[in-house]
């Protein structure tokens, strides 16, 4: 079995269950276990459900000033973080689109079942930024503030993979040099 896993439905890691699954899925491997989970950029409120996940991460006010809310997000970090014993390297996916980015805002979240149609599942947060130039702003430098995260030497390993990137080389030369930022 290989040492790597992914889903989609990150609110779940927090839950008893979630974390217990994690620790099980360490277990069984000699090798770290590296885990990359979706929906890290979502607005939401952080309940579970299939297919769909919500950090909160990124609002905006009134006047379309930003504000980051990164309580859902730490809380799902830190138990990554409590799962260091059990070889845990989290693989932080950063996607998707916030909702007061999207271009296509409504309807933003999905409530897709098994049975429905899969293409129900594309709603506001699978859509591209209204504003390219706006949306790059994107605190993922937050993520690097987590150095002591699970391996040795430290490291966090990041995977930009979103739709609403222009392009996988230009987001990932961007979060290089946001990185790379004092």
């Amino acid at each position: 079995m290989w040492p790597f896993h992914g889903y989609d439905e990150i609110n779940y890691t927090t839950t008893p269950e979630g974390a217990a699954l994690l620790g099980a899925i360490a277990a069984a491997h000699v090798a770290p276990v590296h885990v990359r989970s979706h929906f890290l950029f979502n607005t939401g409120d952080g309940t579970p459900a299939m297919k769909w996940g919500s950090t909160n991460v990124y609002t905006e006010d009134a006047n379309g000033r930003p504000i980051y809310d990164w309580t859902i997000l730490d809380r799902i970090i830190d138990t990554y973080r409590a799962g260091k014993a059990r070889k845990i390297v989290p693989l932080f996916q950063l996607g998707f689109m916030p909702e007061a980015l999207s271009s296509h805002p409504q309807p933003y979240r999905h409530f897709w079942k098994p049975g429905d149609n899969y293409n129900d599942i594309y709603t506001g947060w699978s859509y591209p930024p209204a504003d390219y130039d706006k949306s790059v702003k994107h605190p993922a430098v937050r993520l690097g503030s987590y150095p002591d995260l699970d391996t040795d030497p430290p490291e966090v390993a990041l995977v930009l993979v979103s739709r609403s990137a222009p392009s996988l080389a230009e987001a990932d030369s961007w979060l290089r040099n946001e990185l790379a930022s004092p």
